[in-house]
């Protein structure tokens, strides 16, 4: 019998609260409607997408995204209208407003894709304890890392194989997620936590991008799991999280392109070609040689970065009045894509978001070739194939998707909260941010999608096995 409630809960009173101040405010200010429809649209999103007691991973998308959309406006209202041109300043309003009614069509899709049906696990966590062992779940967290490594090696080799190999990287996740649940549930685990969180965000820096993040949102979406109360939200250990995330982006952003030129040596790509020891001291020089201005800037460059309209702004101002409606064309290449897997056609071209930012903004942007890629990100693509109506449809069918997919790994397999580890990372690693290309999207989501429903519906118990410190009978488990 599951515990968590058949309807959706009602939304948090602080919430409705700080919706309000947030629209009066905005009311006040130089973009009044914008501001206060994005504001007033943050208890919708908890309406259709708060569930007591279980990951709030699906309101967690929604809101990292509404962070990047609403980010833009903020900015030109506070800082002055110096900024708006780095914005796309004619369309600006426009790309808001779009951007806005697109995530809440998403979050209605991601509502009805998930359904009704209670997945709460924290009455039955809490009366039952931890079933895991701490030296297991370690063994667990570090035999999932060189799983990770082995994989990533194969699929570097074999390229066709790549992307599939690719997901069993959530594994890392998963265990992180089952490590931070058990510490919040029983302290004989919080050693073990404090190690993972603090190695998982030293280790998010030795790379090429800033993925120390990834532990910060796991960390947050356990946390308001466990203790599911809009207050938790204003505690101090979730106010100090946030502010090492704020702290750590202005000082990834102040080193970010000399730490990149560093460690690929000058090749403009994404290798990295230097030792760890190597890292860690560049690292610390720039940690010891940090000054307030620095800082500053690295965290002005943060919140411009957080934004994500600029590109969709320019589309705005190119399509149709220069460039016509594709009429379904990069949503086409997207699915065709996936259906023309690089093991059986070898000769398929890479990926090149960059390609499509010069093609319909006319700006200039670094590509492949210079070590990166700039996408236009799922919405603008949307708007160039099916104009400001009909690209809501794309759209609506991504938050089905995303829906769906969380509901269907939730509820595969014997153990109900292996299944929300797994299922929480899924959509944590894919549907995260506005930016992201709908060319990568469909493939990354629809392999992803596959290898994690195997893993849970034929690998759950030995997963389980290796955690765990006694068997549960899979009916208790399962719940």
């Amino acid at each position: 019998m599951t515990t968590g409630p058949r309807h959706a809960p009602r939304v948090p009173p602080a919430i409705w609260w700080i919706s309000l101040i947030m629209a009066l405010l905005g009311l006040l200010s130089t973009k009044p409607f914008l501001i206060a429809f994005g504001a007033l649209l943050i208890p919708v999103f908890f309406s259709l997408l708060w569930r007591l007691g279980e990951p709030p991973v699906l309101l967690f998308a929604v809101g990292f995204q509404w962070m990047q959309v609403i980010t833009p406006v903020l900015r030109a209202t506070l800082v002055g209208p110096d900024v708006v041109s780095r914005v796309a300043a004619p369309s600006l309003d426009r790309a808001t407003f779009l951007g806005l009614m697109a995530l809440l069509v998403l979050a209605v899709g991601m509502w009805l894709g998930r359904g009704r049906r209670g997945l709460s696990l924290r009455s039955r966590a809490l009366s039952e304890g931890v079933p895991f062992s701490v030296w297991k779940l370690g063994f667990a967290w570090v035999l999932a890392h060189i799983v990770s490594g082995i994989v990533g090696w194969i699929g570097w080799r074999a390229g066709g194989l790549s992307q599939a190999l690719a997901v069993l990287d959530m594994l890392v996740w998963v265990a992180v997620f089952l490590v931070i649940w058990s510490a919040m549930i029983d302290r004989r685990f919080l050693p073990l936590a404090v190690v993972v969180v603090v190695a998982e965000f030293l280790v998010g820096f030795m790379g090429y991008f800033s993925s120390f993040k990834n532990v910060l949102f796991v960390l947050l979406t356990v946390s308001l799991t466990v203790q599911p109360t809009a207050r938790r939200w204003l505690r101090p250990s979730t106010v100090l999280v946030f502010a090492v995330g704020f702290l750590t982006l202005a000082f990834w952003q102040s080193v970010k392109f000399d730490y990149r030129d560093f460690l690929n040596q000058g090749t403009e790509s994404q290798a990295v070609l230097v030792p760890v020891e190597d890292r860690v001291m560049f690292l610390l020089d720039r940690v010891v040689n940090l000054d307030a201005e620095t800082l500053r800037d690295g965290f002005e460059a943060g919140v411009e970065r957080a934004g994500y309209l600029q590109y969709f702004g320019a589309v705005l101002e190119t399509v149709p009045s220069k460039i016509e409606y594709q009429s379904g064309r990069l949503w086409g290449e997207a699915v065709r894509h996936v259906f023309t897997p690089r093991l059986f056609f070898p000769d398929k071209p890479a990926i090149d978001d960059s390609k499509r930012v010069s093609e319909f903004t006319g700006m200039r942007v670094a590509g492949a070739a210079q070590g990166t890629s700039i996408s236009l990100g799922y919405l603008a693509e949307s708007y160039i194939d099916f104009g400001p109506v009909f690209m809501y449809l794309p759209v609506f069918a991504m938050g089905l998707f995303w829906g769906w997919s969380y509901r269907t790994l939730a509820t595969t397999g014997p153990h109900r909260l292996l299944s929300l580890a797994l299922a929480s990372s899924f959509i944590l690693s894919g549907a995260l941010l506005f930016e992201s290309s709908n060319m990568k999207i469909v493939g990354g989501a629809i392999t992803g999608l596959i290898v994690s429903w195997l893993l849970l519906k034929f690998g759950s118990n030995v997963i389980w096995s290796v955690m765990s410190h006694r068997r549960y009978r899979v009916s208790r488990a399962a719940g």
